[in-house]
């Protein structure tokens, strides 16, 4: 209903918490889709839900989450001071805070992908995933390593925001200074729980530019004929250039999230390959 797998992981933190824990109302920091999951699940279950995002949030993104009935509050540049924000807003007023990424429910939840692809595709060689804070590629991995021998996970960040990839390199959660990209999902600082569940079952991470990020969203429009965000077209975006995988293996690129900024998307359709009609 929402056009992004965070659904998965909202529905089932949501679930986990006694009444007494949402009397009040829950809190998060999205940079867009996690909030709009909570606001959903939120919806759903008759809970108050806040929404902190970035100022700069996609706007698309805002309007989902308000028109779900959730509060928002706009509050820092980025992800990560947004979640600052928001965890003083929940201790000041008595909200249950849910993250998006490092919490074992929510986890658990995105996990449920890593389960439907085990089902479908038992001779799996690879499966391809994009990483923010990594909260889907650790539920994945978990799931494909516990359930298929020999399968392989791989994930995928930003040139311009490589937190986990930098992370993973150095043995330690590391922040790192980003640059602007067009992926607003995929910046934030690993969170302990997923940087550990990285650490143990990703067999690698490469890193794409915003140019080959759009170049595969490009692609998927002409072939496959989907509306994909930027985090969701790197999975294919690393396949095309950095990612080398072994051959005549089966590839699941994991490709979620449709909520494209009108903005972006004006600029894909303008382009030249999207006039020609050229892949």
């Amino acid at each position: 209903p929402i056009r992004v797998f965070k659904i998965r992981g909202a529905l089932n933190k949501i679930l986990s918490l006694p009444d007494s824990s949402v009397r009040r109302g829950v809190i998060t920091a999205s940079s867009g889709n996690h909030g709009l999951a909570v606001a959903y699940a939120s919806r759903v279950f008759g809970i108050d839900a806040t929404v902190c995002v970035p100022t700069k949030a996609n706007p698309q993104k805002v309007a989902a989450i308000e028109e779900q009935g959730a509060k928002i509050i706009r509050s820092g540049a980025s992800y990560d001071d947004t979640y600052l924000s928001a965890r003083r807003i929940a201790s000041r007023r008595h909200l249950t805070f849910i993250h998006a990424f490092d919490d074992r429910d929510v986890v658990a939840g995105q996990g449920t992908c890593g389960l439907e692809i085990a089902r479908q595709a038992s001779d799996l060689g690879s499966v391809v995933v994009s990483i923010g804070g990594g909260g889907l590629i650790s539920g994945i991995s978990i799931a494909l390593k516990s359930l298929l021998d020999g399968a392989s996970v791989h994930g995928v960040q930003t040139t311009a925001s490589p937190s986990m990839y930098e992370s993973i390199r150095q043995g330690k959660r590391h922040g790192v200074k980003r640059r602007p990209t067009i992926a607003d999902g995929m910046q934030a600082t690993p969170g302990r729980l997923t940087f550990d569940i990285v650490s143990r079952y990703v067999d690698s991470i490469a890193l794409v530019s915003d140019a080959e990020l759009e170049d595969a969203m490009i692609d998927l429009m002409l072939t496959a004929r989907l509306l994909v965000e930027p985090s969701g077209a790197a999975p294919l975006a690393a396949v095309k250039n950095s990612l080398k995988l072994a051959d005549g293996k089966k590839v699941v690129l994991v490709v979620s999230g449709g909520n494209v900024a009108f903005s972006l998307l004006t600029k894909l359709l303008r382009s030249r390959r999207i006039a020609s009609g050229s892949s």
